[in-house]
């Protein structure tokens, strides 16, 4: 079947451009091969594959949709950055194809985060063996590494983080509206980035470039359909506390040993974070 050949060579294709892109970031490889995990874990059409938000919600909601412009043809709950990644791979106009872009564009990403913890450690002499520790060696960088759009927010975030330690104001602004336009939980570091500026010079360029962005980002949709591009915060402002660290509120005084499970995976994705706030002290 020339379909099942042809998506062998583009997997063939796509682990090759893994592994090899690996190994421009030191000590990554391990990190190229945990993906790969996740890749497989949520592969499309394979039994028994495990869900993801991108292919048993998104993707079955596209093929359903009467166009692929998120906003416009379908609801999105995610903001305007990974709703264009979404838009780019949805091209294709089939599964493999949007899993294998969504799969190259999230590895992309994740190594990106990674190359930017280790610049930051590497710079300040701190030991880099952290990011083993806090974000390869997880459960959730297998489970979630292929799940939705967090690598997206976390490469942009960390980006952003890293320019606030040089004291670069304006690109530090840029990748944290970014960082925003592609998950909206990035902006609980925007108070944390203004603090590394001393003089009020420096943190209105911060917020002037960070609301530059985010508009850069934002403005087609907002345009294009406004309902469509207030949904995602919406539906955010509606969502209770899930898969957080705040749940051990409600466990009371009994013990939930899946609870818990969920929530040592919810702090172990934030292990990037954790890392860069060893950095600053």
């Amino acid at each position: 079947m020339k379909w099942m050949k042809g998506m062998f060579l583009l997997l063939a294709a796509n682990i090759l451009i893994m592994v090899t892109l690996s190994l421009t970031v030191p000590g990554d490889f391990s990190a190229a091969a945990f993906f790969l995990v996740s890749f497989w874990l949520h592969f499309p059409g394979m039994y028994a594959n495990v869900y993801s938000d991108l292919m048993d919600t998104l993707w079955q909601r596209i093929i359903h949709a009467g166009g692929i412009l998120p906003y416009v043809s379908y609801k999105l709950e995610y903001p305007a950055v990974s709703a264009i990644v979404l838009y780019v791979s949805s091209l294709w106009g089939d599964m493999y194809a949007f899993y294998l872009s969504m799969s190259l564009i999230l590895f992309s990403c994740m190594l990106g985060t990674l190359f930017v913890v280790h610049r930051s450690l590497r710079e300040r002499g701190q030991p880099v063996q952290a990011i083993a520790y806090f974000i390869i060696f997880t459960p959730s960088f297998i489970y979630f590494s292929i799940y939705s759009f967090d690598w997206i927010g976390a490469v942009l975030m960390v980006a952003s983080i890293y320019f606030a330690y040089k004291r670069r104001a304006v690109r530090s602004g840029i990748f944290i509206g970014l960082a925003a336009a592609a998950r909206i939980i990035p902006l609980v570091c925007l108070p944390f980035l203004l603090l590394e500026f001393k003089s009020r010079k420096n943190r209105l360029l911060l917020l002037g470039s960070a609301g530059a962005a985010w508009l850069a980002a934002n403005s087609y949709f907002m345009a294009t359909d406004l309902q469509g591009f207030l949904y995602p915060y919406q539906f955010q402002a509606g969502m209770g506390v899930e898969d957080s660290w705040l749940g051990l509120a409600y466990l009371g005084e009994r013990w939930v040993p899946a609870q818990v499970g969920v929530l040592a995976a919810e702090g172990s994705r934030q292990g990037g974070v954790q890392v860069l706030g060893r950095v600053a002290a």
